[in-house]
């Protein structure tokens, strides 16, 4: 009797401790986590879609799931020659400059990127430079005529912060990080 009874007990945690087994390989299936300067947003059926910034549960049926890249990218503006800018005293100067953006870290502007622009394409270079170009390199003209050359040459970081508060923070989801100066020479 006493055998029976271990028999039993045995074989109810045998199955128990397989059944947890299979559940967890299961679940550990269908986890699919976010690595660092990735964002997974994950559409279900008749509900808003899942922005995580770790990682989620995804149900090949019930689910789709796309990876966003938010790391910082680097839009690199030149302004050079027969592009080159004007100041305010009519000389002209030739400037490059790098401009800083990642996609602000919150579900709203991961969204909005998302929808206006969809997942593959919101960290692509050319797709930035797209976006981007004509408003940081009209920035970059409207605040060089509102300063003389050696008020931008003496003071280049006033220049960039005017440049930055020109382009503002309406950015459609993205945030403007930082503005390098990379070169800036007097044309003759």
């Amino acid at each position: 009797m006493i055998t029976n009874y271990l028999q039993l007990v045995l074989t109810f945690t045998i199955v128990t401790i397989l059944l947890i087994g299979f559940s967890l390989m299961f679940l550990k299936a269908f986890y699919q986590r976010v690595e660092q300067g990735s964002v997974l947003i994950v559409h279900r059926v008749s509900k808003e879609p899942l922005v995580s910034f770790q990682g989620a549960f995804v149900f090949p049926v019930i689910h789709k799931a796309e990876k966003m890249d938010i790391t910082m990218k680097i839009i690199k503006i030149d302004r050079l020659y027969e592009n080159c800018l004007v100041s305010k005293d009519n000389v002209k100067i030739a400037l490059q400059a790098s401009f800083f953006v990642f996609i602000n870290k919150t579900k709203e502007d991961v969204l909005l990127v998302a929808s206006m622009i969809g997942c593959k394409r919101a960290s692509e270079a050319k797709t930035l430079k797209d976006i981007f170009a004509s408003k940081f390199s009209e920035a970059l003209k409207n605040i060089c005529q509102q300063l003389t050359f050696e008020e931008i040459k003496q003071n280049q970081e006033h220049f960039r912060d005017k440049v930055i508060m020109a382009i503002g923070q309406d950015l459609n989801g993205y945030v403007l990080g930082d503005l390098v100066i990379d070169s800036f020479k007097r044309v003759k």
